[in-house]
């Protein structure tokens, strides 16, 4: 077991249980549930090896817990859809889904949208909440965010949960990192318009 954690802290583990993730989201398959019996049992222990290690007065070192990926693993498309798209069903879909994206919950946006077989999305859907989580694993490693030792419950609304889990270092990351992905979804969003215009054009 210790050899498969140390594995699912580094940068690679991280990405690929992503990767599966979004996959399966992408077909239409709550890729959360999917993961969650690979994935929990390792947030879990993190978490442990962190309270236990503050316990001892050392300093936590598994950033990935379950609080990490309430916090930053997580899918701004809403935020990059009210800034440059124009297309009237996806801003559409974004006014209702903000809420709901507030508290981390997607599936308003994944199936309304949809992004599901949704192949122009499916890139900045992956390389979005790769660059999330990437930045906050970024800076727990060079020590700017401590390590999560208090466990966030899903649901908890967006800089709430950084502030939980991380403290105002967190907020600060978790900021970061929603711009940077949202910046990831623009292009896409560009490309979208341009389809929707062509639709229109052929219909014409």
């Amino acid at each position: 077991q210790h050899p498969l954690e140390n594995a699912f802290q580094s940068p690679a583990g991280l990405f690929i249980i992503i990767l599966v993730c979004r996959a399966f989201w992408f077909l239409g398959i709550h890729g959360d549930l999917i993961i969650k019996p690979v994935r929990d049992p390792f947030l879990a222990a993190a978490l442990a090896a962190n309270v236990a290690a503050v316990a001892a007065g050392q300093t936590p070192s598994s950033p990935i817990t379950y609080g990490f990926w309430v916090a930053f693993v997580s899918l701004p498309v809403c935020l990059a859809i009210f800034l440059v798209s124009k297309r009237e069903d996806y801003r559409a879909v974004a006014k209702v889904a903000i809420g709901p994206a507030l508290f981390g919950i997607s599936e308003p946006m994944v199936f309304g949208l949809p992004l599901v077989l949704n192949t122009t999305m499916l890139i900045p859907s992956i390389l979005s909440v790769m660059l999330c989580s990437g930045t906050a694993l970024f800076a727990s490693t060079i020590g700017f965010m401590p390590c999560n030792t208090v466990d966030v419950a899903f649901g908890t609304p967006v800089l709430l949960s950084a502030l939980i889990g991380h403290g105002w270092q967190g907020v600060v990351v978790q900021i970061i990192g929603l711009a940077l992905a949202t910046l990831v979804y623009i292009p896409f969003m560009i490309i979208a318009n341009k389809q929707a215009e062509a639709e229109q054009a052929a219909q014409n």
